[in-house]
């Protein structure tokens, strides 16, 4: 933390006699919280400082017309380290059905982002994502698929493939997404929707992976939707996948906890 205290207080010596205090730290991003009123976002490694540049980008083209609040970057990044303003709100904890208020204002703020233009061609994207998943699919065999048994690998893939060829043959949009909608990115007041962060992950695809990341949050979709049985197919597909990619990410950090919570997960799912 000391180097990081003195870290921000020479990229912002307004900063330099503040409390500075953890956030959270995950596998791309820490984030620090410092005084009462900064967010400190520092990319990890030199790799990941492109993802920040690119999410201070397109936040800078969306944060003043979102009806919710959303990060607003102070400058440009140095170093890997960037600052916003602190956003109210707590993040969302799940419970036993989401609220109906709740799930309302995600759906609003889903469809608002999923209509926002963009600047790519729908069929290149369309190419990329499905390379995309297609490659995230193979790379679990010999990683993740040895954790369980040969029947849990079948049926897993079974699942697994089925998702992929619904992507390859399904006719389906391609939108701006957020690309990792989980309810620690939801900050959450007086039982409303009041902002939303981490935006590290958006891309131009497929808009029913944002709807994967929060359990119950598809009994919210607009008629339109709900009436696509593709969709959900892909909802489904999209949440299914995700725990196998913690795992393979928790194997890498040697994160044991991690690795065993994602597989009893599947093996849930796998006996439902």
């Amino acid at each position: 933390m000391d180097i990081v205290r003195t870290k921000i207080a020479r990229i912002w010596p307004d900063l330099a006699d503040m409390p500075v205090d953890w956030i959270d730290r995950g596998e791309r991003f820490d984030l620090v919280f410092v005084g009462s009123d900064w967010v400190v976002r520092i990319a990890r490694r030199h790799a990941d400082q492109w993802r920040l540049r690119r999410e201070m980008w397109l936040l800078a083209q969306l944060s003043a017309a979102a009806p919710w609040a959303l990060p607003t970057y102070d400058g440009p990044a140095v170093g890997g380290y960037a600052r916003y303003r602190y956003l109210q709100g707590v993040p969302f904890r799940p419970g036993s059905a989401l609220p109906e208020a709740l799930g309302g204002d995600i759906r609003a703020f889903l469809e608002w982002l999923h209509g926002r233009m963009v600047a790519a061609s729908p069929k290149d994207a369309k190419i990329r994502w499905l390379r995309r998943y297609r490659a995230w699919v193979n790379q679990l065999a010999p990683d993740v698929m040895p954790l369980f048994s040969v029947r849990e690998r079948r049926k897993s893939q079974e699942r697994l493939d089925e998702g992929l060829r619904l992507l390859e043959s399904g006719p389906w949009e391609v939108g701006l997404i957020h690309g990792n909608v989980l309810p620690r990115h939801l900050l959450v007041s007086g039982g409303r929707l009041a902002g939303v962060v981490d935006f590290s992950q958006w891309r131009v695809g497929d808009a029913a992976v944002d709807w994967s990341g929060i359990e119950g949050l598809e009994e919210f979709l607009s008629p339109a939707l709900a009436a696509d049985h593709l969709f959900a197919a892909r909802i489904r597909f999209y949440r299914f996948l995700r725990p196998f990619l913690d795992i393979r990410q928790a194997l890498s950090a040697g994160q044991v906890e991690a690795v065993e919570r994602g597989v009893q997960w599947v093996r849930r799912q796998l006996s439902q």
